[in-house]
């Protein structure tokens, strides 16, 4: 879970700089493992360009997952 979460990160950071070669590669390592709905409602976004809803949805899933880890 962590990797996927760092590696959600990476994806932010590529939306920013608009490497989508970069994104397209983290997706496809992502798809590898068995992942829950919100990290698959985040892949169809990013398949579909939909950068500005996928970004939104990482935000929410990073701080949900942040705040759990803290509890």
């Amino acid at each position: 879970m962590n990797q996927i979460k760092k590696r959600l990160e990476i994806i932010k950071l590529c939306i920013d700089l608009d490497d989508v070669k970069t994104i397209e590669f983290q997706i496809k390592w992502i798809e590898e493992f068995d992942t829950e709905d919100d990290i698959k409602s985040i892949l169809e976004l990013l398949e579909k360009f939909n950068y500005s809803k996928a970004l939104e949805k990482i935000e929410q899933y990073l701080q949900k997952s942040t705040n759990a880890a803290h509890i």
